[in-house]
């Protein structure tokens, strides 16, 4: 008699574990996955929707010139299962043509960094995205340069865009940030 009691206390005791599990677990799995905010600023005076065009921020040198479409802060929160991260950044869009409508670099060597007014500077991301533009039919001669970098501090409004591409260094100057 004695050994069933301890085994009906032991089964109820494993049930009511096994009820608080799934109980305490289906609220972990309700979480909402994603929590994401983007502000965008594009740095022309055109409307975006018609084209991908450069604003009055721009640098030449020689035949090849970068400027700037857009800058855009993405505060980007995952919570998933047992993982969590803050993945948000600072991107810019930065628009590279030649002027004389010949073939850029398919492969060049791109280094980017932000200098702020008070002169910290920001280093990107090591990976960036160079994009033909169109994508669906590319002309050649024009690029869309994607850079992601941390995020800046509040108090940053705006900043310095320096790079190197394919040998040559260009200056971005007030570049606002959202």
């Amino acid at each position: 008699m004695l050994k069933s009691k301890k085994t009906f206390f032991f089964s109820l005791l494993l049930i009511l574990f096994l009820i608080l599990f799934l109980f305490f677990f289906s609220f972990h799995l309700n979480r909402i996955p994603i929590v994401s905010k983007t502000i965008t600023v594009f740095q022309n005076d055109h409307d975006a929707s018609i084209a991908t065009v450069p604003s009055g921020i721009t640098d030449t040198k020689g035949d090849i010139r970068i400027g700037v479409e857009k800058s855009v802060q993405e505060k980007y929160f995952i919570l998933y299962s047992f993982m969590t991260g803050d993945q948000s950044n600072f991107t810019l869009y930065l628009i590279i043509e030649n002027k004389k409508g010949e073939l850029l670099p398919e492969n060049p060597a791109i280094s980017v960094f932000l200098m702020d007014q008070k002169g910290t500077v920001y280093e990107s991301s090591p990976a960036y995205a160079l994009n033909p533009y169109p994508e669906d039919e590319p002309l050649g001669w024009k690029q869309i340069l994607i850079v992601k970098f941390e995020p800046l501090p509040k108090d940053v409004a705006a900043v310095d865009v320096f790079l190197d591409y394919d040998g040559k260094q260009f200056l971005l100057k007030d570049v606002l940030v959202p």
